[in-house]
């Protein structure tokens, strides 16, 4: 698929996320309501699909000698891969948008206290507990994360684009996390966006400024 088409339609996805926050925090009952958001998150995972479709039959038909021949094959193509049922509600993307959704809401319902201090900020719930000095800094550029992901795996979090080039260049790279008894080696497949997260490093960054 376009490179660009898919950037933007993941951005697009997680607007909605930070939306549904802002509508929890801000909003009326019709705009917190969580399955518009659902609904929504389907429309454009199915266009995600329809393009990746698309793409595929491009590559088939452009084999083909003349114009007209990859006209004629690449709507064959398309018609066979678009008749072919997609249930977007089974795509791990589709998955880790509703459980996104869940964390936001859990979290506003279990708003937890933040503090700062000169020598750390602690941040509470029932998922984690987070401490400045370990998480807030990404393991591997030491900068402050601002698009964290998580590893399944043992659970500690890293700066998205930071993570994916390092595993790009290292196939064997285990968590970075100093102490971290994890010796998988990260694979993207067990990195998952935490919005929760991602929040909340943005409260405590608000918080600081405020300071």
């Amino acid at each position: 698929m376009n490179a660009k088409l898919n950037a933007e339609l993941d951005n697009a996805l997680q607007c909605l996320l930070e939306t549904y926050h802002l509508a929890l925090e801000f909003g009326d009952e019709e705009s917190q309501n969580h399955q518009t958001y659902l609904d929504l998150a389907d429309k454009l995972l199915s266009t995600k699909e329809n393009a990746k479709r698309m793409d595929d039959a491009i590559e088939v038909a452009k084999e083909q000698g003349t114009l007209e021949d990859f006209e004629h094959e690449y709507q064959q193509q398309l018609n066979t891969r678009l008749s072919k049922k997609y249930d977007v509600k089974k795509c791990s993307d589709f998955k880790n948008f509703k459980q996104q959704l869940l964390q936001i809401a859990q979290a506003m319902e279990q708003e937890c206290e933040v503090a700062t201090g000169s020598n750390a900020t602690r941040v509470e719930s029932d998922d984690f507990v987070m401490e400045s000095e370990i998480n807030v800094f990404d393991p591997l550029t030491k900068q402050r994360m601002q698009n964290p992901v998580r590893n399944t795996l043992c659970n500690h979090h890293y700066e998205k684009s930071a993570i994916l080039e390092a595993i790009q260049i290292n196939k064997r790279l285990r968590c970075p996390v100093a102490g971290c008894g994890n010796k998988a080696f990260v694979i993207q497949q067990h990195l998952v966006d935490d919005n929760m997260f991602k929040i909340r490093l943005q409260k405590m960054q608000d918080l600081e400024a405020e300071d």
